[in-house]
């Protein structure tokens, strides 16, 4: 595989618990009620959360489930910027991911 191919499948993979992170907060914060958001199942059979990362989702407090996703996406946004060596996904795809999750955790508040 090429490292190009890695990069957007790092992307891809960023981009995925972002959404997933929105999806949960949509209901929970937003809507303040369940929604078609609310079920993780449904969420992990559209491919918004694997199964592993749904299993985990459901023994978090609801209120709460939102920030996992945005945990590991910062942690990997953290790994990416401190090593080059694992995928060619360049600071300027970094800063602008932190940036995303700056303004969407500004927009919770």
């Amino acid at each position: 595989q090429s490292e190009g191919a890695d990069a957007a499948n790092v992307r891809m993979h960023l981009i995925r618990w972002l959404n997933l992170s929105h999806a949960l907060a949509v209901g929970d914060l937003y809507e303040k009620k369940s929604n078609e958001f609310s079920s993780l199942g449904k969420l992990s059979g559209c491919g918004l959360a694997s199964d592993r990362e749904a299993d985990f989702l459901r023994q978090q407090p609801e209120p709460q489930r939102y920030l996992a996703p945005l945990v590991w996406l910062m942690d990997s946004l953290v790994q990416l910027r401190e090593s080059s060596s694992l995928c060619e996904v360049n600071n300027v795809a970094i800063d602008s991911f932190e940036q995303i999750v700056s303004n969407f955790r500004s927009a919770l508040a």
